[in-house]
């Protein structure tokens, strides 16, 4: 590779030359197997799920249908969109 002229001249002609790298042995690290690359895959719930989770188990066991807890939540969104 030869580059003459970059950027108007600014730079003086580069000629690569054929260089062979070698790196010595204690250079080289080889890779061991960790711990983590045999794990598997792993799903977790986020905490907003886990919350989501708690809520529905409430709405199966009926909590929800409780006429305090109606009322309650009744009184809440009036105050929240229609006052």
């Amino acid at each position: 590779m030869n580059v003459k002229n970059i950027g108007g001249n600014k730079l003086r002609e580069i000629s690569s030359v054929n260089t062979n790298y070698t790196l010595k042995s204690t250079q080289i690290k080889q890779s061991k197997p960790s711990a983590k690359s045999e794990q598997t895959d792993k799903l977790e719930l986020s905490p907003e799920a886990k919350n989501l989770a708690k809520i529905k188990n409430k709405i199966n066991e009926g909590f929800y249908n409780q006429t305090s807890i109606i009322q309650e939540t009744s009184k809440e969104i009036f105050k929240k969109y229609f006052k």
